[in-house]
This record gives C-alpha cells, sequence and structure tokens, in this order.
C-alpha cells in the first residue's frame, strides 16, 4: 500500500510499489494528482482527498502489470534472454539459491580476492616496525608489544581479515591479569582496544590486508563506566616544598621541574628520555622574548606550540641558561628515580602528572577560564583539559602558584655547582 502523508502538508509525495506521485490542493477545495509512467505525466482532478488518493494507487497498480512500462521504469543493460538463461543455470545447480544471493556471494568474493591475504602475527610485526620508523617514543613502543604480544599468541595463526568482532571481544573481557588474576579493568579493556584499532588501520590502509570498509576490530565499542575520578594536583605548599629540596639535593633536576609546573610541559617533552624526538635544549630557551616555542612535541599533528614565559620562570632559569648549553636534562640516570628522591627529601606525596595537572588547574583562573587558550599553551584538546587535567582552584591560589621565586643566593649556588662539575 502506498504512504499517505499528513493531510495538511501539500503537496505531498505517495509513494507506492516504489513509484512516487504528488497530491495537490488548490484553493477551491478540489485536489490535483500527477504521476510519471514511462516519461509521460498523468493528471486528473478530484474533488475529495480520498477519491485522489485511490486513483493515484490504482494508476500505480495499473502500470505495474504493463511489462512495457515495467521495462522503461528498469532498465536492463542486457537482454531479458540472457537473464533468463542466468536464472536457468543457477537453478541446475543451486535450486534453492536466488540470483541476489549469488550476486551477493560473488560481490563478497571479488573482494576479498583483492586483499593480501596476511596474518595476525605477521600484521602486528609490521605494524609495530611502521611505528618505530615514524620514530614513535619507546614507551609508545613498548606499549605496542604489550598489547599485540599476547593477542599474536591466541590469533597470530589466523588471517586477520578472518578475525571477527565477536573473536576480539571474547578476548577483551574475558582476558585477567597474568599477576593478579583478575579480569582487566575497563581503563585496561580500552586501551587494549585502542591498540588493536591501531593495527586494524594499518593492516586496512598500509597492507592491504582487510577490506577498506572492515571493522572487525572497532565494531567493538568502548567499555563504558571508566571512572577516573577527581584529578589530583599538589598544593602550593607542597610544590614550595618540592623545590627547596630540589634546589639542596639536586640541582640538576630543577629545570625539569620548573618547565612542567610553570610551563606545562609534559614530563616526557621537560626531560626527553625514551623518546626518539631531539631533547629539548637550552639554546630554544629566551630570557628575553615573553613566549617560549616548544617543537618537537609529543603530539605529532601539532609542530609546534606557544607558552607564556611567566616571570617566574625566569627567576629560575636565567642562572642555567647563562652557564648550561645542550639539552636541559643530559644525565643517563632515570628522571623518574631522581624525581622521586626528591619528592621523598621534600616529604611531598607522589601525584602521577602531578606537576603538568597543577599547572593547568592553577592557569586556567589566570586565563578568565578560557579553556581554547589553556589548550593551545598545553598542546591539547578542550576536551581533554576538561576530563584529564583540570581541578577547580580560586584565581588567589593560582596567583601564589606563580609566585614561588628561588630563595636568595639561587643564581650563585647554581654557578658554583656548574664550576664544580
Amino acid at each position: 500500500m502506498g504512504k499517505r502523508a499528513n493531510k495538511k502538508n501539500f503537496p505531498q509525495a505517495v509513494e507506492h510499489r516504489g513509484r512516487v506521485g504528488k497530491i495537490y490542493k488548490w484553493a477551491r477545495g478540489t485536489f490535483a494528482v500527477r504521476v510519471k509512467f514511462a516519461g509521460k505525466t498523468c493528471r486528473n482532478t478530484f474533488s475529495s482527498y480520498d477519491s485522489a488518493y485511490q486513483w493515484l494507487t490504482a494508476q500505480i497498480d495499473s502500470n505495474e502489470l504493463n511489462s512495457d512500462e515495467n521495462a522503461a521504469l528498469y532498465p536492463l543493460r542486457h537482454s531479458r534472454r540472457d537473464y533468463s538463461e542466468i536464472e536457468s543455470l543457477l537453478y541446475a545447480s543451486f535450486p534453492d539459491v536466488t540470483v541476489r544471493e549469488a550476486v551477493d556471494s560473488y560481490i563478497a568474493h571479488r573482494k576479498n580476492a583483492s586483499i593480501v591475504k596476511t596474518k595476525v602475527s605477521e600484521c602486528c610485526a609490521k605494524f609495530i616496525q611502521y611505528s618505530e620508523n615514524r620514530l614513535a617514543s619507546i614507551d609508545h613502543l613498548r606499549t605496542l608489544k604489550k598489547h599485540l604480544n599476547p593477542f599474536c599468541e591466541v590469533f597470530g595463526d589466523q588471517y586477520i581479515d578472518e578475525v571477527n568482532p565477536a573473536d576480539v571481544s571474547n578476548y577483551l573481557f574475558s582476558g585477567r591479569n597474568q599477576r593478579t588474576g583478575k579480569p582487566w579493568s575497563p581503563v585496561t579493556k580500552n586501551n587494549l582496544r585502542g591498540s588493536l584499532v591501531g593495527l586494524e588501520n594499518h593492516a586496512k590502509k598500509i597492507l592491504r590486508a582487510m577490506d577498506q570498509q572492515a571493522d572487525n576490530f572497532s565494531a567493538v565499542g568502548k567499555t563504558k563506566g571508566v571512572n577516573r575520578g577527581e584529578v589530583d594536583i599538589y598544593t602550593v605548599d607542597e610544590l614550595r616544598r618540592l623545590l627547596s629540596a630540589a634546589v639542596e639535593t639536586d640541582l640538576e633536576i630543577v629545570p625539569v621541574i620548573v618547565l612542567q609546573c610553570f610551563l606545562g610541559f609534559r614530563p616526557s617533552e621537560a626531560h626527553g628520555e625514551r623518546n626518539r624526538r631531539p631533547r629539548f635544549s637550552w639554546s630554544e630557551v629566551n630570557i628575553k622574548e615573553d613566549e617560549l616555542t616548544l617543537t618537537h612535541q609529543k603530539v605529532a599533528s601539532l609542530r609546534f606550540r606557544l607558552i607564556p614565559f611567566h616571570h617566574v620562570c625566569r627567576q629560575w632559569l636565567l642562572p642555567y641558561v647563562e652557564c648550561c648549553s645542550g639539552p636541559v636534562w643530559k644525565p643517563k640516570e632515570s628522571y623518574t628515580v631522581r624525581y622521586a628522591k626528591v619528592k621523598k627529601a621534600a616529604s611531598v606525596r607522589s601525584v602521577p602528572d602531578g606537576l603538568r595537572h597543577s599547572y593547568a588547574s592553577y592557569r586556567l583562573p589566570l586565563l578568565g577560564g578560557h579553556l581554547d587558550a589553556l589548550a593551545g599553551e598545553m598542546g591539547n584538546s578542550v576536551r581533554e583539559i576538561v576530563g584529564h587535567y583540570r581541578k577547580v582552584t580560586s584565581r588567589t591560589t593560582a596567583e601564589e602558584w606563580f609566585k614561588i621565586f628561588p630563595p636568595d643566593g639561587f643564581p650563585e649556588k647554581v654557578k658554583a655547582w656548574m664550576a664544580s662539575r
């Protein structure tokens, strides 16, 4: 049957048997009907809407039974005799299969024929090598191997285009922590999924090992219920104690701490360990400029970002700029180990990525709450700033954070330390 539209809206499109006709309502209360058959328009006028609708559907029914009209509506690229022979051949071998089913099967076969059949283990190895060639950080490569190697143990001998969403879902939701024996947490599942989706994209776009429209891995949605909890940051007093302890016990680590807490550097951007990018250098610190340009960022899509060079940063970094050269962080020892010792000396708790988180939270009130400006300084999206880095702080406390200046005699202490090296 045709689809009746709302009588209050005209002209109305009435669909019936794949055809579409229109009903118009004139000012004098009559109803006009128009429908095309084989390029010709049929018109008629009626005193009531129901009469117009019945005539329109009856005309379509009549023309659909006309073989010549059907040929005009559905033109064929070959003769009807060709299609009849095809149907007869199919029926002779597979009487229960329709022509449409046969065509669908053939299309799927041709798509698979164009795929370079590649096993999961080979795809994983090539994906990791590709990431390594693109100068991915050592931490990123370690994560890929941590996620993909166990996946290869289960699916390594299968062709990657034959691993279906159910396989991936079962793998993610049946996995357990090898150390504790507990099921993977939602965060772990989502992180694993991210690596697998990256593998899928590489298999499709680079290796041509999967159909371009395939979503065997990405079809498995993220695990819901991930609660990261409230963002934790350092207090003004904790930063004051932390910097004081660094000055007393490890002058070499002071600039790396300052870059994070007063300029919003990521730890890896400040110390540069396990990165394949050039380390941040003293030659990039221009004390006379109002902004600091950070290149070689972690975010590959951003070539550089400009960060306001606060007065407090000048006071902390000036003694180093005057007598240091090369990378800001040179030691071969782990920054993480050295930083842990400073925190212990300062009796300061450990907050993951706490200095950068603190910068975001204390900087925002000074920007008048403008998230776009803060995202630009930190090299993040606004969404990530809100979800991962920001905690509400007052303007008064924020101003105290950016007024933690070096102690008296700090420049002389740095110069003496440099002279003794």
